[in-house]
């Protein structure tokens, strides 16, 4: 997934009137199904919360709620945190921050991979030296 710096996108949703925040939907919502292979197509995500006035906010709500089991599901970090969007939501703040949180939680998913696979890796390594010397005597 490519990774995006929260404030910019904060700046960007600002300057833009909420262009950007479409654009980035459609793009992370591509991204997150390619990444994890669940989900619907950018097109009819969008549609959906675009075009639907009621069944779109509560469409966002669900879609934000799942999102954070996708990326769980892709190695992101920190586990399901959906409540902190049903928080958000409640104080209407989530249609701003949660676009923020679930980006830079995204853009942990590499790092975090990488460094579990060193870990392993290192360890693994450790151990067969070990073996070996033990096998020796």
């Amino acid at each position: 997934m490519k990774k995006r710096n929260p404030g910019i996108m904060l700046l960007l949703f600002v300057v833009t009137l909420g262009i950007y925040a479409i654009i980035w939907h459609f793009k992370f919502q591509d991204e997150l199904r390619e990444e994890s292979g669940k989900g619907i197509l950018p097109v009819g995500h969008i549609m959906l919360m675009l075009f639907v006035p009621v069944g779109g906010l509560i469409y966002y709500f669900v879609w934000l709620c799942k999102v954070e089991g996708r990326l769980v599901l892709a190695g992101a970090p920190g586990g399901n945190r959906w409540w902190i969007h049903v928080l958000l939501f409640l104080i209407v703040l989530g249609a701003i921050f949660s676009p923020l949180i679930l980006q830079a939680k995204a853009n942990k998913i590499g790092s975090y991979d990488a460094k579990a696979e060193q870990k392993v890796s290192s360890l693994a390594t450790d151990k067969y030296a070990k073996y070996q010397q033990v096998k020796k005597k």
